[in-house]
């Protein structure tokens, strides 16, 4: 059974109803779905993710495009997230197979829900380098996902994703500080929130969407403030670890 996802990415609806329809001529079952894993590009990392928070629990996974430039989860021989993988690319596609102690995953397993940065990609890409849908696979006869992948051209150190890097992003990363599960603050997509993610939001810091360069340049002030109290997160984390 098939799943086809209908509500993320009204512009590739042609792109997907043709595959459910191509499928279902094949005699596949196909169903429809309103919520789905998110598979994400972050055109300005490189940084290929797969967002199961939803609660999909997922085997495998199937991305058709350039080969990556590094595989970053998942990695052929690896145990990782409980399973044994298998991860090439072949005939065209990064594929990933998640196997238990060499068999077929139990029925109903897959990976935890979460967010996994798994590739790094050249920068810059689109949805033309991408062609077809991603394919995210379940174990035992669970339903196959084809979801669009979604294009994120970010700001870097806009953590809160509201088109300003501002003092609101430093909060994101202090909160998250440490975490390989919430990473909207991973700025440089290394599968962590860390010290080099505040230094990306520094850097940046007064930049905006619109513009992509500094358009308010903070007081020193409270640069400062903001860079001491940083350091004094940084301090008390060092400690308690």
């Amino acid at each position: 059974m098939v799943s086809c996802v209908t509500r993320r990415h009204p512009d590739q609806a042609t792109k997907r109803l043709a595959t459910c329809l191509a499928l279902m001529s094949l005699g596949v079952l196909v169903t429809t779905v309103t919520a789905a894993p998110t598979v994400k590009y972050n055109s300005a990392t490189g940084v290929l993710s797969v967002d199961t928070t939803d609660g999909t629990l997922i085997t495998s996974l199937s991305v058709l495009g350039p080969q990556a430039t590094s595989i970053d989860r998942w990695l052929d021989g690896t145990n990782q997230d409980g399973f044994d993988w298998d991860q090439a690319y072949f005939a065209g596609r990064e594929q990933w197979s998640a196997t238990g102690n060499g068999l077929p995953p139990a029925i109903g397993s897959g990976v935890s829900p979460g967010v996994y940065n798994v590739a790094r990609y050249a920068v810059g890409l689109d949805t033309t380098d991408f062609p077809e849908l991603i394919e995210l696979g379940g174990a035992g006869g669970a339903p196959t996902n084809f979801v669009a992948l979604e294009i994120v051209s970010a700001l870097l150190g806009d953590y809160n994703h509201n088109g300003n890097v501002d003092a609101a992003d430093y909060t994101v990363w202090k909160d998250h500080f440490g975490s390989d599960a919430e990473l909207d603050a991973d700025g440089n997509g290394n599968g962590v929130v860390d010290a080099a993610d505040y230094t990306i939001w520094k850097d940046n810091f007064g930049n905006t969407a619109s513009l992509g360069l500094a358009t308010a340049v903070p007081e020193p002030a409270s640069l400062v403030l903001l860079v001491t109290a940083a350091m004094g997160v940084l301090r008390g984390r060092h400690r308690h670890t």
